[in-house]
């Protein structure tokens, strides 16, 4: 079965080395959950990346004893005023390396109490997606260097890592949507990304499906990706818990062209806060 969570992932692959990006962190859910999983897997090389506002309010809520002992921990500043919001997860693994693209923080919720979601990939099976990844750290440290110079650091280490696992993976080396690509903002949004993706390919979309816990209170951006794309329908996923849509009612209503659909999960009603996008053509898809 495939991981549900990062502790599974680490169980599975038993990395020698790891590198985490997250918005906001629980100590207690790393010093309790996540450096014991790492240290039974035989990893001790550990380092987590947060945003800086979130890493001085949850230092303040608890003292750590392990930080800068068993693991470095690097606030990050992101660049322009923005949040720091990726949630990676980079394995150096004995045969291959491991990246998980994930929607969940390091805390509890994130790992376990909430619906999210969690695409990994290895460097042996798919090499393109380390060298855009390698891209990411190298821009985003250069980005960051003067205010993060830490950060910067560990993820111009994983840049390299992440080069060398590209060069000597013998993966099929094949363009999307033949094999995964990896977008990422720090240069430029991902709906202006996904366009040009669709474009490129002449993908002529048809419907975009939507899965978000929160969105802009006028569906600007979902409304915009629409039409950029020239997709005839949206659907728009809710919280099995709440069915509440927080949108303002007289710009988003339920339509020929807009519907809210909830996820396919039986009897499980922990919230939703993985972010999907669906975007299909009415008889493929990609996401």
């Amino acid at each position: 079965m495939p991981p549900k969570n990062l502790i599974e992932l680490i169980r599975a692959v038993k990395p020698r080395s790891a590198l985490f990006t997250t918005y906001t962190i629980s100590m207690a859910f790393i010093e309790g959950v996540l450096l014991p999983t790492l240290r039974q897997s035989g990893c001790r090389d550990v380092a987590i990346l947060v945003d800086a506002n979130e890493a001085a309010a949850s230092l303040q809520e608890v003292q750590s004893i392990a930080v800068g002992r068993k693991y470095r921990f690097a606030p990050l500043v992101a660049p322009n005023g923005g949040i720091f919001h990726p949630k990676l997860a980079y394995f150096c693994c004995k045969d291959f390396d491991v990246l998980a693209i994930a929607s969940g923080n390091l805390t509890l919720p994130g790992q376990s109490k909430q619906l999210e979601c969690l695409d990994v990939v290895r460097s042996d099976q798919h090499p393109l997606v380390f060298r855009d990844f390698a891209t990411f750290a190298a821009t985003l440290a250069n980005r960051i260097s003067d205010t993060s110079k830490q950060a910067a650091d560990l993820l111009l280490q994983a840049e390299q890592l992440a080069k060398v696992a590209f060069e000597s993976s013998k993966g099929a080396i094949a363009p999307f949507p033949s094999q995964p690509k990896l977008i990422h903002t720090v240069d430029e949004s991902a709906s202006k990304q996904i366009v040009s993706i669709c474009l490129e390919q002449g993908f002529q979309a048809t419907d975009i499906t939507v899965l978000s816990p929160f969105h802009a209170p006028d569906g600007a951006p979902i409304l915009n990706l629409k039409s950029e794309l020239g997709a005839k329908a949206l659907h728009i996923g809710l919280d099995k818990g709440s069915m509440v849509a927080p949108f303002d009612k007289k710009r988003l209503q339920a339509s020929n062209e807009l519907d809210f659909v909830v996820p396919l999960i039986g009897k499980d009603v922990r919230h939703l806060h993985a972010k999907v996008f669906e975007i299909s053509d009415g008889a493929t898809s990609t996401t």
